[in-house]
């Protein structure tokens, strides 16, 4: 009877060991996406973004052709300002701005902040004009 219930106890922790889950090494090296600028120009595109990671660091990044030509931290208060300043530029375009009456659009950018999206369009100027000024400030800091 001992004998029946020690190989049952065993079996059953046995179980218990292999029915647990792996952890995830990953965590920390998760980035969230805080904005993105896409400028395209012809079948190519450059993309700006400012990410940050779980452990409250922040990078911003340059790809062009899907390959990355630039990884940079950034302070914490460096990013916060970044952040500020798209915040405003993005709300700015998207309710202050006039909106296009045409309905084709050749997109000249795309704006995501925090998963919301804005297209800006080649006939779109005064927003051309405002972005470019800024994606001006992020190379120079950056590049």
């Amino acid at each position: 009877m001992r004998k029946t219930i020690l190989v049952l106890f065993i079996i059953f922790t046995s179980g218990l060991a292999f029915s647990q889950e792996k952890s995830n090494n990953n965590d920390l090296r998760i980035k969230r996406e805080i904005f993105s600028i896409k400028e395209f120009s012809g079948k190519n595109h450059i993309l700006y973004k400012l990410e940050s990671s779980i452990t409250g660091q922040f990078n911003i990044l340059i790809s062009k052709k899907n390959k990355i030509v630039s990884n940079k931290k950034v302070d914490t208060s460096e990013a916060q300002k970044m952040d500020d300043e798209f915040v405003d530029r993005f709300i700015s375009f998207k309710y202050m701005m006039k909106a296009r009456s045409k309905k084709k659009c050749q997109n000249s950018f795309f704006l995501s902040l925090r998963g919301e999206g804005q297209q800006i369009c080649a006939d779109e100027k005064a927003k051309i004009e405002k972005i470019k000024a800024f994606i001006n400030t992020l190379k120079n800091k950056f590049s």
